[in-house]
């Protein structure tokens, strides 16, 4: 199975870098009014997508720290749970049984 991972990983790079190598030609970027430079267009495409990973990784992280405090007190509360459980079944002692055995009446 890690074969096939592994190929499907190198077919995508490899598609990557006939993308890369199609669009090397410089188009206009303007970043403000009036300014304006020429660079490749996978570079824009490039940088374009760095700018969506970072935006999408902090739209996460809000929901990653209310998970990580909710894990954080669940396994507080296992703990507290397990030591009364402990505790529990080491002060309680075993009743006596008062259920006498059946005995078999071959009549």
């Amino acid at each position: 199975m890690k074969i096939i991972y592994t190929l499907i990983k190198l077919i995508i790079l490899a598609l990557f870098l006939i993308l890369a190598l199609l669009n090397t030609k410089p188009v206009p970027f303007a970043y403000l009014p009036g300014q304006e430079v020429q660079w490749p267009l996978i570079f824009i495409l490039f940088i374009t997508f760095l700018i969506g990973t970072i935006f999408g990784l902090f739209s996460l992280l809000g929901r990653l720290f209310r998970l990580r405090n909710e894990n954080a007190r669940l396994k507080k509360e296992v703990q507290k749970l397990s030591k009364k459980m402990i505790e529990n079944s080491t002060t309680s002692t075993p009743k006596e049984s008062t259920v006498q055995p059946e005995t078999e009446n071959n009549a």
